[in-house]
């Protein structure tokens, strides 16, 4: 993942912006427990996440 990459290489949790388009309320909520001091910006979280929007993660 992405932002384990960049603490690794020291860039402090707070320092990191994840950007995204779409989420779910459960993928925004596990996100936040496992990075709890990282901001997230979402365009749009969906209510009712459609198994068959993205095949590959479904």
């Amino acid at each position: 993942m992405a932002v384990q990459v960049l603490k690794a290489r020291g860039v402090p949790e707070d320092h990191i912006l994840f950007l995204n388009i779409i989420a779910s309320p459960e993928g925004v909520n596990n996100f936040a427990t496992k990075f709890p001091r990282l901001k997230v910006v979402t365009a749009f979280i969906d209510q009712v996440w459609s198994p068959g929007f993205c095949p590959k993660h479904s």
